[in-house]
């Protein structure tokens, strides 16, 4: 299949937009910023649109598109029906940064099991040996159950059954078995996350959002955990209950929390969760690997040469991807977090 028109909006480097410019083999490709006028112009005649994040309204009126990427790792932000009922093609570069996002979880994880953050606490009040450091148990032989099996959840079983952990995955999807899980259960085979939570010593959420995942982990979910187990999440803040959380933090019941992600963001100051006990909170900010650009390129290289083959294209989001109802902060709640960022951010 050929590429007629191609509007392409991603922020790389030259070298590399030239490499897909190349790739792309295009009768017409359209270099332009991200909703700028140049694009919304180009999208009138475009066949393929290369978008630098997420799709937005102007998208859906392109009457010519056949294919849409965005270069991002979930598409929630903007994710209603008309986008994915099929007209045209819809995919993302989830992966490309799979192993720093892996590597964050893990040390949610050690961070919790180790408990640095009292460590920190008593490092800067120059405290030598605290109460009940002796009841720390390392990661090893205790059971991780990652919800989400894709490029981060699988990453994550690899380096985690490395380290000695039972690792159990629970995925959508019926597929097989990816390498450094030691079992994986499925939705669509009729398998239940509540089992497999009353296991979970650690529990990572690594699964996109879409209206069927919205507050997954809830308060029936926490109560199947045992008690003391950690939760961490590292993939979108409306899969967890934050009521839920704050009640299974304070009572004990849950043994900590990591989230670089939560429901509103960026997370107001007056949020319960600042203060929420054994809780570490890191602002939706994964360091960036070294080469995600290039990540990117290749992900959409081999997209682009199923696309010219006429084969399905890996990856592709349907109508279980819909996600309606984004809950997004007011401009005045952003403006109040942008302003206590800068007053209380250190000097």
């Amino acid at each position: 299949m050929q590429i007629r028109h191609a509007l392409v909006t991603v922020r790389w480097p030259e070298s590399l937009r030239g490499e897909l410019v190349q790739r792309l083999g295009a009768a017409q490709v359209t270099l332009a910023d991200p909703g700028g006028n140049a694009a919304r112009e180009a999208l009138r005649d475009a066949d393929v649109a290369i978008l630098n994040g997420n799709p937005d309204s102007h998208v859906l009126g392109a009457p010519c598109l056949r294919w849409v990427h965005c270069d991002h790792a979930g598409i929630d932000g903007f994710a209603p029906p008309e986008l994915l009922d099929g007209r045209f093609i819809v995919t993302t570069s989830a992966g490309r940064s799979a192993s720093a996002v892996a590597e964050h979880a893990l040390h949610f994880m050690l961070a919790l099991s180790h408990d640095a953050p009292r460590l920190w606490r008593a490092q800067q009040r120059r405290v030598w040996g605290l109460p009940g450091l002796e009841n720390r148990r390392s990661l090893q032989g205790r059971t991780l159950v990652i919800v989400g099996c894709g490029h981060t959840g699988s990453q994550l079983a690899r380096y985690c059954r490395t380290m000695g952990m039972h690792v159990v995955g629970y995925r959508r999807r019926v597929a097989p078995v990816p390498a450094g899980f030691d079992e994986v259960y499925a939705a669509d085979a009729g398998d239940r996350l509540s089992p497999l939570l009353q296991r979970a010593q650690v529990l990572v959420l690594a699964a996109s959002l879409n209206d069927a995942s919205r507050d997954l982990i809830g308060p029936d979910e926490f109560a199947a955990l045992p008690p003391g187990a950690f939760l961490v999440n590292v993939a979108r803040g409306a899969l967890v209950d934050e009521h839920a959380l704050l009640a299974a933090l304070k009572s004990g019941h849950l043994g900590g929390a990591g989230l670089d992600v939560v429901a509103m963001e960026p997370l107001p100051p007056t949020s319960p969760l600042w203060n929420a006990p054994r809780t570490l909170i890191t602002p939706h900010a994964t360091p960036r690997v070294a080469d995600r650009d290039q990540a990117s390129l290749e992900i959409i290289g081999n997209l682009i040469h199923q696309y010219r083959r006429g084969e399905p294209l890996t990856g592709a989001l349907d109508m279980r991807d819909v996600y309606s109802s984004p809950q997004r902060p007011s401009p005045l709640q952003r403006r109040l977090a942008r302003f206590w960022a800068r007053w209380a951010s250190p000097s």
